[in-house]
């Protein structure tokens, strides 16, 4: 679970650097963090479906719900 926490803050992270860049950087800096945050969230939704799946969960079931440490 570590490993999780650390690419959501990783993307929390990203997005207040877009938020800044947005204002005071270049098109590249703003790409490439853009680029780090899509990645990062990527990992998130991943780890998310795996631990569905090992739950034997059905993602798209609006009925569950996930206690997040």
């Amino acid at each position: 679970m570590a490993l999780n926490l650390y690419y959501a803050g990783l993307y929390e992270r990203c997005l207040a650097s877009i938020a800044a860049e947005k204002k005071h950087g270049t098109t590249h800096q703003l790409l490439h963090t853009e680029g780090l945050a899509l990645r990062a969230l990527n990992r998130i939704t991943e780890a998310i479906s795996s631990f569905l799946a090992s739950q034997k969960l059905d993602p798209f079931d609006q009925s569950t719900t996930l206690e997040l440490a």
